[in-house]
Parts: structure tokens; sequence; C-alpha cells
């Protein structure tokens, strides 16, 4: 079994590595932890390493790379930097362009 003052530390280590970010006590819950978007993105990308092979990767990339080049081209630099965590996040369906969320 873990000590309380073990689980603090190691958790202290995944929050400065990035894994888990410390939450802020709400209302009847004491402060805690989770898991950050980037490592539930690199969860998921270990996943499709796995599951897929490298064709069908190379085909997906080059198919969300038409997607933010077209995103840039009818939003304009101006808009995209605000949207493109939407766009790379799966927010924005297969096909939208950021321009239709900006």
């Amino acid at each position: 079994m873990t000590t309380e003052r073990t689980a603090r530390k190691r958790l202290g280590v995944l929050v400065d590595a990035g894994f888990v970010e410390r939450i802020t006590p709400s209302e009847g819950r004491e402060a805690g932890y989770r898991r950050t978007p980037r490592s539930i993105v690199l969860e998921r990308v270990e996943q499709l390493l796995d599951s897929t092979d490298a064709e069908t990767l190379a085909t997906r990339v080059a198919e969300m790379s038409e997607v933010v080049r077209r995103s840039k081209e009818n939003a304009g630099e101006q808009c995209w930097p605000q949207n493109q965590s939407n766009l790379l996040s799966g927010a924005v369906s297969r096909g939208a362009t950021v321009s239709d969320h900006c």
C-alpha cells in the first residue's frame, strides 16, 4: 500500500512532467489531479501507432494537412491561431474548416 505522502510525491513528479495537473477544490471536494490534454493525446497517438499501419497513418496525416491548409486559406492567419486546437483535437467535423468556427 502507498502512503499519502508517497502518492503526493509521485503526483508531483507527474505534474512536473506535464502528465497531470492540479485542480482546485470545489464545493464539497478536496483539491485533486487530472490528466492533461497532452497526456491524453500522447496515449491516443500510441494507440494509433499500435493499431494502424504506416500507409493508413500517412494517408490520414495528408488528409489532415489538407484540411489545415484549406482552413488557413479560408479563415486567414488572423483567425487560425485561436482555433487550431479545435481543429486538431477533432472538435471540428471532418471536412469543416476553421472559418466555420471563427
